[in-house]
């Protein structure tokens, strides 16, 4: 995966490319958000040969793909582009696809994280850990080439893969 910067007047951009040979695993952000109040990461599908999952974890120290199975230890909750949200497996409203640009919003105030594709609701789960990184999952398979912006306060440090 590569990561090139650029630079939003009060927020801060990058795109995410994922060539076809690429491992499965997830990158996220080296430093977490934190209560109190409210911060979101958005991700515009601009090519989306693979699947993929955005959201949150708790700890930011695996690489493991975000889905419904536990990761050695940190709590996750992630959406996919069939439109379920894991781990609970809850079923959305809407799912995305390349083209599509989904917002990960985590809310510490009412302890919810909400996800949106083109800015409409498409569900929330709970969340109770009182830090989160921003992080997003990929799968083997094809290649992607994501943007990912980050909204005010929320870090864009360099990310682990």
């Amino acid at each position: 995966m590569t990561r090139s910067p650029e630079s939003q007047v009060g927020t801060s951009a990058e795109t995410l490319k994922v060539e076809q040979k690429a491992p499965r695993g997830t990158v996220a952000a080296r430093e977490s958000v934190s209560a109190p109040g409210k911060y979101w990461f958005q991700v515009g599908m601009r090519e989306k040969g693979i699947k993929t999952a955005v959201g949150f974890m708790s700890k930011g120290q695996t690489t493991e793909y975000m889905r419904d199975q536990s990761l050695a230890g940190e709590a996750h909750v992630s959406f996919g582009g069939a439109g379920w949200i894991h781990p609970k497996e809850l079923k959305a409203s809407l799912g995305y696809k390349e083209g599509d640009t989904v917002r990960a919003e985590v809310d510490f105030d009412q302890k919810k994280i909400r996800f949106f594709v083109n800015e409409t609701l498409a569900g929330q789960d709970e969340w109770t850990h009182p830090e989160a990184f921003p992080a997003i999952s990929v799968d083997t398979g094809g290649g992607a080439e994501l943007d990912v912006t980050f909204g005010p306060g929320v870090c864009s440090q360099e990310a682990k893969v």
